[in-house]
């Protein structure tokens, strides 16, 4: 059950970081196209990306947490960079949360996101490495 469980982590891992990544690759054409008013497919493909990161993460949140209930009995204090990589993981949740109002506000006013949605967005991308980092040295 945990090799299966590591694979779903992984797994959504790279999807996570694929869609943030992805969104701050494209974000640029993107606006871009709607500052010109040219229809563009990346305005079109960045919410994809959006629900693609947030399904990740929780897909992230419950293998995770999974893990650690079989692995550890639930004991979160495995070491010092895991619990720095776990503060990580809930500033990552909280900026998804916070972009996914963002777009959600600006769809149903007809507007474009605001442009702390910009810095939201890369911070997200850094916070994935970030995670991945801190996972490194805390499971050498």
């Amino acid at each position: 059950m945990f090799e299966f469980l590591k694979t779903v982590h992984l797994l959504a891992l790279g999807f996570g970081i694929g869609s943030s990544m992805g969104s701050m690759v494209l974000a640029p054409w993107a606006r871009r196209a709607a500052a010109a008013g040219t229809p563009s497919p990346f305005g079109a493909v960045m919410p994809v990306f959006a629900n693609i990161g947030l399904a990740a993460l929780a897909l992230l949140w419950i293998s995770g947490v999974w893990m650690i209930f079989q692995t550890y009995d639930g004991n979160f204090s495995i070491s010092t960079a895991f619990n720095i990589k776990l503060g990580l993981v809930v500033l990552v949740t909280i900026d998804l949360l916070v972009l996914a109002y963002f777009r959600g506000r600006a769809r149903r006013a007809g507007l474009a996101p605001p442009a702390a949605a910009r810095i939201f967005g890369m911070l997200g991308g850094l916070l994935f490495i970030a995670i991945v980092a801190f996972a490194v040295i805390a499971f050498k």
